[in-house]
């Protein structure tokens, strides 16, 4: 095997998942409020910056944390042995560099995939989407399986090195670290439409939508909405001078009352 291999895998989880992950149906209700319209909106600009820096961040403190270890080397990949690999022929992509970024990238595209798989209110569980439901847990168990298992083949087909035990859990923990940190600032801080109303309000923002400026005319109008009253539309025409509105939608909460 080749280096292609440790790309077709690291490469292709993502795809696999961006594809599936948009196969979830409509919520049936609608949302009293509409999602962000613009791509560069505040929640989704600050929810990609931030992923990106903390991937950033936990591959960057992966790479430097191995190169600390004492079992680290440059020429020797027998850290988990007690033997001496120099016979062995390693490939110029075989270092603990790769060994420790591949799981780390691969397993946090899947996380970020799992938190950005939003439902209610703009649609369905995450749950109701099987293929994706059913991908997520097999991929992970896949990354999970060739971070903890001793095999050989696997390490030659992939271009890997064998690693302490130890090192491992350190991978992984940082990987839950990643977890929790994503999913709580995704649904504490992004997701929170009563921190971005209350922010909203602190900063005096108001939309410039044509929609929004027209609501906050109307708001501001006591006569409006009409109620118990008969507008006749005006026209230049003759034979439509007795042309009638009337609003049969419109639910006046005094009279139900």
């Amino acid at each position: 095997m080749t280096y292609d291999m440790q790309l077709v895998c690291s490469k292709h989880y993502p795809i696999f998942l961006s594809v599936t992950v948009s196969l979830s149906h409509a919520y049936p209700k609608l949302a009293p409020y509409r999602p962000p319209a613009q791509l560069i909106s505040p929640p989704l600009l600050l929810s990609v910056i931030f992923n990106v820096l903390l991937n950033t961040a936990i591959q960057t403190c992966g790479f430097v944390l191995v190169q600390q270890q004492p079992w680290y080397s440059t020429s020797n990949f027998s850290a988990c042995t007690d033997g001496n690999s120099t016979m062995q022929e390693f490939s110029e992509f075989q270092d603990y560099e790769t060994t420790t970024l591949w799981p780390i990238t691969t397993i946090s595209c899947i996380i970020v995939a799992f938190v950005f798989s939003k439902g209610k209110p703009f649609r369905k569980p995450i749950y109701t989407n099987y293929i994706f439901f059913c991908l997520l847990p097999i991929q992970l168990g896949v990354c999970l399986f060739i971070l903890f298992a001793d095999i050989e083949r696997i390490y030659t087909a992939l271009q890997l090195v064998c690693t302490p035990y130890i090192w491992r859990i350190a991978i992984f923990v940082l990987l839950l670290i990643f977890f929790i940190l994503s999913y709580t600032v995704e649904e504490a801080i992004i997701e929170n439409r009563r921190l971005w109303l209350f922010l909203k309000r602190i900063f005096k923002y108001q939309s410039h939508s044509k929609y929004r400026v027209l609501y906050r005319a109307l708001q501001k109008d006591p006569s409006w909405p009409p109620v118990n009253i008969t507008q006749y539309a005006e026209s230049e025409c003759e034979e439509n001078s007795g042309a009638v509105y009337c609003n049969p939608c419109y639910k006046n909460d005094e009279m139900h009352s």
